[in-house]
Order: C-alpha cells, then sequence, then structure tokens
C-alpha cells in the first residue's frame, strides 16, 4: 500500500519538474529576444509566433579572401526558441543571395505614420460608458507578432534606428514570412563566415 506521504512527494516532484520546464522555456525566449539587438550596421527581425520565438540577426562585416581582397559580407543569424530548446544557425550572402534580396524588399515595407489618440484633439464626444470601445481595423489582441529593427537616417542625413511592429495583418507579416521561408534552405551550424 502507498502512503498519503508518497502521493504527496510524487505531486510535489512533478510540480518541480513542471516549474524546470517553464524556467528552461522562459531562459531560452529570454536568449532570443536579447539576440534581437543590432550590430553596428545591420538589421533584426523577431518573431513570435505560437510558443517559438525566432531572432534573426543581419550583419555585414568586412572580410579578406584568399587573393588578399576585401569585401563586405551579409551575415544571418538564426537563433531560435521553443519549450526550452534553443537553437542557433548561420547564412551568409556568398552562398545564399536571397538574404541580399530579403533585406532589399524590407526597405520597400509600408512604414507606419504616427497617429496618436486625440491628436489633433478630438471633436466628437465619448462613446457611453456602457458601450464597448472599438478598435481600429487590423487589430490584433492575440497571434503571431513581427517585430524589424534596422538602422537607417532622417531625410536631414542624421542616423537613426527604428522598429517596425506588427500582427498578421500588418504589412510587416508576409515580408517576414517570406524571408523565413527564402532563408531556411541556407541556413548551418558554424560560427557565421
Amino acid at each position: 500500500m502507498i502512503g498519503p506521504f508518497f502521493g504527496l512527494a510524487m505531486s510535489i516532484v512533478q510540480l518541480e519538474s513542471e516549474q524546470h520546464a517553464r524556467n528552461q522555456a522562459e531562459s531560452a525566449i529570454v536568449s532570443v529576444q536579447e539576440a534581437f539587438e543590432l550590430g553596428a550596421n545591420g538589421a533584426a527581425l523577431l518573431v513570435v509566433e505560437g510558443g517559438s520565438h525566432i531572432a534573426i540577426n543581419f550583419s555585414r562585416p568586412w572580410i579578406t579572401n584568399e587573393a588578399g581582397d576585401r569585401r563586405p559580407v551579409w551575415i544571418a543569424r538564426w537563433r531560435s526558441a521553443r519549450l526550452g530548446e534553443t537553437t542557433i544557425r548561420y547564412a551568409d550572402s556568398r552562398d545564399c543571395p536571397a538574404i541580399l534580396d530579403m533585406l532589399a524588399l524590407a526597405e520597400t515595407l509600408e512604414r507606419p505614420f504616427l497617429d496618436l489618440p486625440g491628436i489633433p484633439e478630438e471633436l466628437e464626444p465619448p462613446p457611453p460608458a456602457d458601450q464597448p470601445t472599438q478598435l481600429p481595423p487590423g487589430t490584433m489582441t492575440d497571434g503571431p507578432s513581427f517585430q524589424f529593427r534596422a538602422h537607417g537616417q532622417f531625410e536631414s542625413g542624421v542616423a537613426s534606428i527604428f522598429t517596425m511592429s506588427g500582427n498578421a495583418a500588418s504589412p510587416i507579416a508576409p515580408w517576414a514570412r517570406r524571408t523565413l521561408a527564402a532563408l531556411e534552405p541556407c541556413w548551418r551550424v558554424g560560427d557565421g563566415l
């Protein structure tokens, strides 16, 4: 016969095991979000969907080939987390021209404009308190999210870093999905050069 303390001990072990798995998953997610950083001349894409977090960093180091010639190469670094597992892979523009194609497409993405609620001052009276607030068209409160961060500049020539984010209804979503698909055959394990 199994005593009540054995059942309690098994429940505690199960809870500790579940908490450990949650901690590992959260640690992997933080690791991916920390990877969503920019180098001195790069860009980054972050996709969060269905429990997966994927960060792709694009950087442009100068390399020297066998003949001693220096030239820039775009490096893409993939870091993903799902269920506590972290994966890191690399691709570069020497073997994967899709990197350049996707970055060129990023420059054509529709950019949002500022639209602060109540600015200019709203002239219409507020809706009745018992009426639910209407969200703008295309607004989603759950589902996948996408962020793109890159170096840029203002029309005046002043350097800047900007971030665009959106959900599945935003213009960034199709580009992000296309980028993931285009780079899929390019990924390899290694140091990225």
